[in-house]
């Protein structure tokens, strides 16, 4: 029996995905959580084999959580579950030790097939991203502006280039508008960026946003 945890800070989001998970033959719901803290305590409290986990709660996000789940050797195994479908997010949580990546309006048995494939100890790369994320994760980034951005800082400039405000986005990534200032003025700094103009084009160019 694969022992899950879903960790969410929705709550509907979360029952949702229970509902789904314990119709598996092969499956349980061990625990639930709306936290990146709780769903690494609640990992080891109850031998979970998956933590399925959103990118975005309070304390620890999912970048957070990921690279905390690998500086102390979670058994633990990772799929991120997101409404995020950036190859970018893919490729750094996959570098930061996640083992499956699924966009939330994946149908249901996609999402049963994931877990089993992380759980056996595979990777699970949504079809559309595969060969490109391939590439990709051997590539030389030294040159790439995008590379030179920390998580949050990406965070941060997404959101600006879809539109929102500093006071949206700070509540969106449970930030203060100062710190996502701060994050928006080092995005810019270290891309060359100088305007909102330039930031939607920023990314659109490197496959961030879809369109402009």
């Amino acid at each position: 029996m694969i022992r899950v945890v879903i960790a969410d800070d929705h709550t509907l989001v979360r029952a949702g995905f229970i509902s789904l998970i314990q119709a598996e033959p092969d499956m349980e719901v061990a625990a639930e959580c709306g936290t990146g803290r709780e769903a690494l305590d609640l990992c080891r409290s109850h031998a979970a084999h998956v933590l399925v986990l959103d990118l975005e709660m309070p304390g620890l996000d999912g970048f957070q959580t990921v690279q905390a789940a690998h500086d102390t050797n979670l058994p633990a195994r990772i799929l991120i579950l997101t409404m995020h479908n950036h190859e970018e997010y893919m490729l750094r949580l996959f570098q930061a030790g996640a083992r499956g990546y699924l966009v939330k309006d994946a149908a249901p048995a996609v999402l049963a097939e994931a877990i089993r494939r992380v759980a056996e100890g595979g990777r699970y790369i949504p079809e559309s991203a595969r060969e490109s994320l391939a590439v990709r994760m051997f590539e030389d980034r030294e040159q790439d502006p995008l590379a030179r951005l920390t998580n949050r800082e990406m965070q941060v400039i997404v959101r600006i280039a879809k539109g929102m405000c500093v006071e949206e986005i700070a509540q969106d990534l449970f930030l203060s508008p100062h710190t996502v200032a701060t994050y928006k003025s080092r995005a810019m700094g270290k891309t060359g960026l100088r305007d909102s103009g330039d930031i939607v084009r920023f990314a659109f160019r490197n496959g961030l946003i879809k369109n402009c």
